[in-house]
């Protein structure tokens, strides 16, 4: 991975993970092992703070929904529902959704609109800028979780040496200004390394995600029965 110099505050580089040509001829060395391996559970890395204001939106929907509900229906009522609704599947879309799966066979990057799947052996880089990036040959995949921001990495950066300071100079040095993206980026390039053999010999694909392209149009239509009602 390659990082640089931004704002004066030093982005420090991770291990980078083999070009994609590597990684399937240290698939072929190990492949007997590997195929006798027991199967891994996929790990997910998101957003916490994205999540948690998700679920809190749902339990707030809920009860507003079973006041309306109880207090009778009525044009208002169903106005005011039908914006709720409407606020929830954008909720869904842009913090419930979004993550990064990373499975035995490849990872799996959910952004709001669209899913991306990279086997591990078709990932040529993994980077961090304001995002997590993945290079698989002419493609390039931009993760919208987790993200990191300049004000992130310059709190990680002034933490660092106080959070760091039982570390050896040369660990220390390491790990100063990682933030949460960045150890991410790291156990993905880690797992690159170690799954390669597991995933086929297959291309990076995007499309479209069916449920997020429905979840906006009944956004839109719900937005359109608040204005008739209301």
């Amino acid at each position: 991975m390659v990082y640089g110099e931004r704002h004066e505050v030093r982005v420090h580089p991770v291990r980078r993970a083999p070009r994609a040509d590597q990684r399937r001829h240290q698939a072929r060395v190990r492949a007997a092992q590997v195929g006798s391996g027991p199967s891994v559970k996929p790990q997910v890395f998101r957003s916490r703070l994205a999540l948690a204001f998700g679920f809190v939106w749902l339990a707030f929907v809920l009860f507003n929904l079973v006041d309306i509900a109880i207090r009778g229906r009525n044009a208002e009522g169903l106005a005011a529902s039908a914006v709720l609704l409407a606020i929830t599947a954008v909720v869904y879309v842009t913090c419930l959704r979004p993550g990064i799966v990373a499975r035995e066979d490849g990872v799996l990057v959910r952004n709001p609109l669209r899913t991306a799947f990279l086997p591990w052996r078709a990932i040529d880089e993994i980077a961090v800028a304001h995002a997590i990036v993945f290079k698989s040959g002419d493609l390039v995949v931009r993760s919208w979780t987790p993200q990191t921001s300049a004000k992130e990495r310059a709190q990680a950066v002034r933490k660092g040496p106080e959070q760091s300071a039982e570390l050896k100079p040369d660990a220390r040095e390491a790990f100063r200004g990682r933030t949460h993206a960045d150890y991410v980026a790291a156990q993905l390039e880690e797992m690159a390394e170690q799954r390669a053999g597991r995933s086929a010999e297959t291309p990076a694909t995007v499309s479209w995600a069916p449920t997020s392209v429905g979840a906006m149009a009944a956004a839109a239509l719900l937005v359109i029965l608040a204005i008739v009602l209301g």
